[in-house]
């Protein structure tokens, strides 16, 4: 699991790097050469589509995502181990909606191509089925330590 924290984490990195490096020499071109790049608005959009989804999944691994805690903090701590288990079982029924919708989207969009790279805009709205499958494989390595610490406190 640890080898597949790393190459998401890296590939948030290394996507996030190219997507400054495009949108900086687009800026450049356009502004100080007077030419512009062709497709750069293009390809920082799709890379910015999967930064958001690739960050959102490892959001959910290091439980950094953001929630609405005024209840939780009120309860007693194994109250609150259940409330933690209770929104994972949420989130990974909402994440297997995701993966079969967003699988159906991108295979409805199939034919459809970008305007200027003429690419496949599945690219696009593949993005969401992939990263909601990687979510819930921290999902259930998060559900899995849920339960462990539950056990741990007797509940």
């Amino acid at each position: 699991m640890r080898r597949f924290e790393w190459i998401i984490d890296n590939a948030v990195v290394l996507v996030f790097i190219f997507m400054i490096v495009v949108s900086f020499l687009q800026v450049f071109f356009r502004y100080v050469l007077n030419n512009p790049l062709f497709a750069s608005e293009e390809i920082a959009r799709l890379l910015a589509v999967w930064l958001t989804f690739l960050g959102s999944s490892m959001a959910i691994r290091y439980r950094e995502h953001i929630s609405v805690d005024l209840l939780c903090v009120r309860v007693p701590p194994r109250v609150q181990g259940l409330f933690k288990l209770l929104s994972d079982v949420v989130l990974f029924m909402l994440h297997v909606f995701f993966v079969v919708e967003g699988t159906r989207l991108s295979y409805m969009f199939r034919g459809f191509e970008s305007h200027a790279l003429r690419f496949s805009m599945s690219f696009f709205f593949s993005a969401l089925p992939i990263t909601a499958f990687f979510i819930l494989i921290f999902l259930v390595q998060s559900i899995k330590e849920d339960i462990r610490e539950l056990r741990s406190q007797g509940v």
